[in-house]
């Protein structure tokens, strides 16, 4: 079924990218068996399928062979040892620039490692993608707190009508 289709921006350990479609009704599409729940979790439009936009959420899921990260805009599979699975690259420009400026990030991620385990792309993966959602949430203080400052400052009538205007930020 078409409906279950999603265009991925898969970014490698070695530091290879590749665009893929997949069918994410098939659970091992990505290379591991990943239940229907971790999908769901990450709010991602699948095929043509409409969906309502919910106000973004921020979560990340560790499993035992890969990580769901779902931080606002940035949304992936962190298959350990292996791959990272981005999703909504073709809807998102600032998906788009972080996933294709992240493979020349990877070389800085090896010179941390001193034990012979490969878990430094995965520990890489996750400081990056700390970094763009916390360096989200500090540019949206820094336009909302000039707002609040005037707010405060405003008479109580003019309080309720911009609170109101500020409501859905």
């Amino acid at each position: 079924d078409e409906g279950y289709q999603t265009k991925c921006l898969n970014i490698f350990e070695n530091g290879s990218t590749e665009r893929r479609d997949y069918d994410l009704s098939n659970q091992t599409a990505l290379g591991v068996k990943i239940h229907p729940r971790d999908i769901a979790s990450l709010d991602i439009a699948l095929g043509s399928s409409l969906r309502a936009r919910r106000r973004r959420s921020y979560s990340l899921n560790p499993r035992r062979e890969f990580i769901v990260m779902n931080f606002g805009a940035i949304k992936a599979i962190l298959v350990k040892n292996d791959k990272l699975v981005l999703f909504e690259c073709d809807s998102s420009p600032l998906v788009e620039n972080w996933g294709q400026a992240l493979p020349d990030k990877i070389p800085q991620f090896t010179e941390c490692v001193e034990s012979g385990m490969s878990v430094s792309f995965e520990l890489g993966v996750l400081e990056e993608v700390l970094r763009e959602a916390t360096s989200l949430f500090d540019n949206r203080l820094r336009l909302l707190k000039p707002l609040v400052k005037n707010l405060v400052k405003s008479s109580p009538d003019e309080q309720e009508a911009a609170l109101q205007r500020l409501g859905p930020l």
